[in-house]
């Protein structure tokens, strides 16, 4: 028995020592292939290796309310080649008729490219090829002694992408025209984001940081509709350039391309924002300015441009967008609630106000006017116009003093104190310090009447209440994404998820009263520089001192101006923003003088393109035309001033005039483009194929090719703005 057992324990014992042993070796060949032959299998794994991978989908396009492109993807190609193929030694292809063609064409070939890539000479190209055909893979040592390895399997011709015409081009090139695995020739497909108006609204319409996984503006908001559905395919990795070739007849899911966006934003609107907010910052210096355009009736946002400095590029640019994220001090524009609820608790605007001179002890603390030495006794449509802090503030206390929430109910009541929800993604909090809150005190009502430290609001949070009184008390909620559309298929209505109010949000003659205040603050009031005597728009300035550690600083100001217009039949609202103007005299950085003339160049613009609102303009009985000469137009311009009957007995002629023959350049001739506006220039120069850089802003004054200069295709030019 005792013997049995034994030999039991005995072949046990054996068993364990054999699986160590085998657990040994299988570590040891681990280790073996990791530390001493890892090398060669990384090198032979990177020289082909195939699989399964996703196909992305053309994105949607981004348009403007008419149509027009705004982001685009456009097609771009690089160009590889398959030494392998036609090579006498190829272990896939030994047909003597590939390797003649090959011989027989690759001048043409290297010819051919140099047409499109034209400052690179036939023997650049041709010496990467052989030099390819040439490159031996390692692999082991006696495929190397013997030359028996697979050659380089991809070598990329030049790394610039070229243009689908370019393409087209290329298919008519031997060797190029033939199928790749005969040919030899790889086209490898990006598609790349355009924006034809180039960085018009570029943080509004926004972009993507593909190796960061984000991106801003409407780009990413609605990337569920414009990513489309990513289809599937073979694809063979080829070693060194990370370039996956797809497997020619492998089984493939198709991908689906994305839905176009249909945005609010209308192209000259959004234009004549920019250009006016950028005269501003030009003049002021700010820390940021913004603008924003809603259409009244249907809360279309028509137009949003937000500029700060970039150190990085020394200049102001697009890089976050205030108008949905900055929440700051709304200043004097929160006056306008204020004064609406104060109207609806009784106050007449005729009822007198004692602001005295200037200042107004409160509580341990000194309120004050702007205005030193006060306004005395003022009525409440004064205390509106001339923007009076203690005026405002002691209406506020008492008609609130013994119930303060009932004001802050007002301001829920106007939905201030809610997101609006927009489309744009990063939208920022109202803060308001009403009772129940932590930091509410003493001085969170008179503060928050005025525009003081106690409340924050976006400027869209705020432009949104002015427009509710521009739409005689409907409020609208904001959008700037009107339709999701698949070819002329509306996917998603957007105007039919968008929020309105069934209900005025205060009564009709509240409303009535305080527009007769915001038409008077441009008629008398603060604003009153910036009267215009062709049309009439009505707002409130708002001016406040910003905090500087802890303390409010001596002419450091945010200022604002908000309304609509025209102020009879209001079309459109609009905000203006500029933070910290600079300037010589504190006196002049008030917003009726920083904000106000930005709201009012933006305002003539629109106002004098659509006919809709101007056409009660007549001219005066017995005019004569005082012109002097003759003034060139456009047909379509002629058409319009002779619909509106603006000069009396003038015959207007037409005229066969020359465009400047420079600008009407032959194919192979420079242009002249000095003088033209960055957006004609590159209109110009890229229809002529001219590869464009540019720095500075503004109009061109300098060309780094000289005008009728003789020129290849695709030349390089640089332009001083």
């Amino acid at each position: 028995m005792a013997s049995i057992k034994q030999s039991i324990i005995y072949r046990v014992w054996i068993v364990i020592i054999f699986l160590g042993l085998l657990a040994l070796t299988i570590i040891g060949r681990i280790v073996f292939i990791q530390r001493v032959e890892g090398k060669k299998w990384l090198k032979m794994m990177e020289i082909s290796s195939i699989m399964e991978r996703s196909i992305p989908a053309i994105r949607g396009n981004i348009l403007s309310d008419n149509g027009s492109l705004l982001a685009t993807s456009l097609p771009k190609y690089r160009i590889g080649f398959d030494p392998n193929v036609g090579a006498d030694m190829d272990r896939k292809d030994k047909s003597k008729a590939n390797i003649k063609l090959f011989n027989d064409k690759v001048d043409s070939l290297c010819l051919g490219l140099s047409t499109i890539f034209t400052d690179r000479t036939p023997n650049y190209f041709k010496k990467k090829i052989f030099e390819a055909r040439n490159t031996w893979v390692p692999q082991t040592k006696e495929e190397i002694a013997n030359k028996k390895g697979k050659r380089h399997p991809f070598v990329i011709l030049d790394k610039r992408y070229i243009s689908f015409e370019d393409r087209k081009k290329l298919e008519k090139i031997p060797l190029a025209k033939e199928h790749k695995l005969k040919g030899g020739v790889v086209i490898e497909r990006i598609d790349q984001r355009a924006h034809p108006f180039d960085n018009m609204g570029l943080r509004t319409i926004g972009y993507l940081l593909e190796k960061e996984g984000k991106g801003v503006g409407i780009e990413k908001s609605m990337e569920n509709y414009l990513v489309g559905r990513p289809g599937k395919g073979i694809f063979e990795k080829l070693k060194g350039n990370n370039i996956w070739k797809p497997i020619e007849d492998s089984p493939e899911t198709k991908p689906i391309p994305g839905s176009d966006v249909y945005t609010t934003l209308d192209v000259n609107i959004q234009d004549e924002a920019e250009t006016a907010l950028r005269k501003a910052v030009e003049l002021y210096q700010p820390n940021y300015a913004s603008a924003i355009v809603m259409e009244v009736k249907t809360g279309e946002i028509k137009a949003m441009a937000n500029l700060s400095f970039s150190k990085k590029e020394n200049a102001y640019t697009e890089n976050f967008n205030y108008a949905v994220a900055g929440s700051t001090i709304p200043g004097s524009t929160i006056k306008l609630p204020t004064m609406l609820a104060l109207l609806e608790e009784g106050i007449n605007p005729n009822d007198s106000v004692e602001t005295g001179t200037g200042t107004f002890p409160y509580k341990g603390e000194i309120l004050s006017d702007s205005k030193n030495g006060g306004f005395g006794t003022i009525s409440v449509q004064q205390v509106f116009e001339k923007s009076s802090n203690i005026g405002i503030v002691k209406l506020a206390l008492k008609t609130f003093g013994q119930n303060e929430q009932k004001y802050f109910d007002y301001l829920k009541k106007y939905r201030l104190d809610q997101k609006l929800g927009f489309q744009i993604k990063g939208e920022a909090s109202p803060i308001f310090y009403m009772p129940g809150h932590r930091l509410y005190s003493n001085f969170s009502l008179p503060y928050t009447a005025f525009g003081g430290i106690e409340s924050s609001l976006t400027p869209l949070q705020m432009l949104t209440f002015y427009n509710a009184i521009a739409n005689d008390g409907y409020w609208i909620q904001p959008i700037i994404v009107k339709y999701i559309k698949k070819g002329d298929k509306i996917e998603v209505d957007f105007t039919e998820s968008q929020r309105r109010s069934d209900e005025p949000i205060a009564s009709a003659s509240a409303i009535k009263k305080v527009k007769k205040m915001l038409e008077g603050v441009v008629e008398r009031g603060t604003a009153k520089e910036q009267k215009s005597s062709i049309y009439r728009f009505a707002g409130k300035t708002g001016t406040s001192k910003k905090l500087v550690n802890g303390s409010f600083g001596e002419g450091i100001y945010y200022t604002a101006f908000a309304g609509y217009f025209p102020a009879e039949n209001p079309k459109y609202s609009c905000i203006i923003v500029i933070d910290e103007p600079k300037g010589k005299n504190s006196e002049e950085l008030y917003a009726g003088d920083v904000a106000a003339p930005v709201f009012r160049q933006i305002a003539d613009h629109v106002y004098a393109d659509d006919l809709a609102m101007n056409n009660n303009i007549k001219p005066e009985k017995n005019s004569k035309s005082n012109i002097k000469g003759l003034q060139v137009a456009l047909n379509e311009d002629f058409e319009t001033v002779n619909s509106q009957k603006i000069f009396n007995n003038t015959k207007l002629k037409k005229a066969n005039i020359n465009v400047n023959p420079l600008v009407k350049s032959e194919k192979n001739t420079m242009p002249n483009v000095i003088g033209l506006p960055l957006r004609d220039a590159l209109y110009v120069l890229e229809n002529k194929n001219f590869k464009v850089k540019y720095t500075g802003m503004g109009k061109v004054k300098k060309q780094s090719i000289p005008a009728g200069s003789l020129v290849r295709n695709y030349s390089y030019v640089h332009l001083d703005l």
